[in-house]
């Protein structure tokens, strides 16, 4: 369905003021689906604060894995069940801000919502993704921390803290230098 002039335009004024899609969506009164499309085909960011963390996450991530000479690829599709390839690996990236306490929080959701936001179905992260990469962001945008760690097992939380149980994941780049059959 093409969007009438002026629903292009409240969409370009809705997002301007920093609505989220759903507001977008109600503003131009168009479906969440088209708002998605055509923000795409406009080149328009999203506005969501947690979608743009991701995609540092996974950009500072993927510049982290060149500089450690692993060969990556990213997703196929946008709806894929993990962010990039690194070696052959599935990795699922996820970010977070470092919080008042000095920790990095991360829930690994067991459900998922479809991209048009219709409805939601089961996430197993251990079956959608070999590799969790959890990319702790400093608040002053220092380089962030990265911690490696196979996906199998992993609690529905994670809470990071620097000289905690988990600094055995802490740049652990030999996980992809190792055969996926010892990771399993």
């Amino acid at each position: 369905m093409a969007l009438k002039d002026i629903q292009i335009q409240r969409l370009l004024e809705a997002h301007a003021d920093g609505l989220p899609d759903h507001a977008l969506a109600e503003s131009a009164g168009i479906s969440l689906a088209s708002v998605k499309r055509y923000r795409r085909r406009l080149e328009l960011p999203t506005t969501s604060v947690t979608a743009r963390r991701g995609k540092l996450g996974e950009r500072l991530f993927a510049e982290a894995a060149r500089r450690q000479g692993l060969p990556l690829t990213w997703r196929d599709h946008e709806t894929a069940p993990y962010d990039l390839r690194v070696n052959g690996l599935r990795v699922d990236v996820k970010a977070s801000r470092q919080r008042p306490d000095g920790t990095w929080r991360y829930r690994l959701h067991t459900k998922r919502r479809s991209f048009h936001g219709e409805y939601t179905y089961p996430k197993d992260i251990a079956a959608d993704c070999d590799v969790v990469a959890f990319v702790c962001l400093f608040p002053d945008e220092r380089e962030p921390l990265i911690y490696l760690t196979p996906s199998a097992g992993l609690p529905s939380t994670v809470r990071l803290k620097v000289g905690g149980g988990w600094d055995i994941h802490w740049d652990a780049w030999d996980i992809f230098r190792t055969s996926p059959v010892l990771i399993a």
